[in-house]
């Protein structure tokens, strides 16, 4: 007996950029993703497949540092010694690492 699944719609759920505790880090204060979602979109399947951007290549994925920093202080409101204190972590966690 064939069986077969379909679907016809999507849920993207949003969430809010957080301070991250990533040590892989290179430069600047890592983020992440929030527990809470901000927000969320219903889509045709159909229509978002053909709407959509073409997949983006892994070097267009990075956030530049400057970036983060003015996402985590402008819009998350972190300040300035938090950013610090968490690229103060991350370095040390990679030390601990080595």
């Amino acid at each position: 007996m064939k069986r077969n699944v379909s679907f016809s719609q999507i849920k993207i759920t949003k969430f809010e950029m957080t301070l991250g505790d990533n040590p892989s880090c290179r430069i600047g204060a890592p983020v992440r993703l929030a527990w809470d979602s901000c927000g969320e979109e219903n889509h045709n399947l159909d229509e978002y497949e053909r709407e959509k951007n073409a997949p983006r290549k892994q070097k267009h994925l990075f956030i530049p540092s400057n970036v983060r920093k003015c996402l985590l202080v402008s819009d998350a409101g972190y300040s300035l010694q938090e950013l610090k204190e968490a690229i103060k972590q991350g370095n040390k966690t990679k030390r601990q690492r080595q």
